[in-house]
């Protein structure tokens, strides 16, 4: 690895009261704005934590967030912009990442529960798909060549 994993910078625990006392003064959140909770996110420090990962993994590697962590539309579209892949557990997740920017083949299915449909769905988009199990295999569209290594017991399948 010829890069250096960057530093992680953003705001420190000391700037918590500035924020929140702001926030409130500004009416965004408190008694008087009718909003009784609020969630304030470290946009620096989320994206220097993405390029620490993707530097830690190196070029050749594409790192996929689950999107159910965070499925907020500003924090898939930081993450595809960084380069990191989508892994989704619903088709929902799959068209969500699509309409946030993501690349078809930077996203991954791997639903528990996965439908003939959705596999149908996957193949046509070029999505990636992870099988949980043998049993998931004959419900794959048009997959001409299959290979099951032993022992690791891993299963790649392929569509020409």
């Amino acid at each position: 690895m010829s890069e250096a994993i960057p530093d992680h910078r953003g705001a420190s625990d000391a700037d918590i009261p500035t924020v929140l006392a702001k926030a409130v003064r500004e009416g965004v959140v408190g008694t008087e704005s009718g909003f009784g909770a609020a969630l304030f996110y470290d946009v620096d420090a989320y994206r220097s934590t993405l390029a620490a990962l993707n530097a830690a993994f190196g070029e050749h590697f594409v790192h996929c967030k689950a999107v159910k962590s965070n499925p907020l539309t500003w924090a898939m579209r930081e993450s595809v912009n960084a380069g990191l892949g989508l892994e989704c557990a619903s088709m929902n997740e799959v068209y969500h990442s699509i309409n946030n920017g993501a690349e078809p083949g930077h996203i991954i299915f791997d639903s528990p529960c996965k439908t003939r449909a959705d596999l149908r769905k996957c193949f046509e988009l070029g999505i990636h798909i992870n099988c949980d199990n043998l049993d998931e295999v004959p419900s794959l569209p048009n997959v001409p060549v299959l290979c099951c290594l032993e022992p690791l017991g891993l299963l790649a399948a392929r569509r020409r």
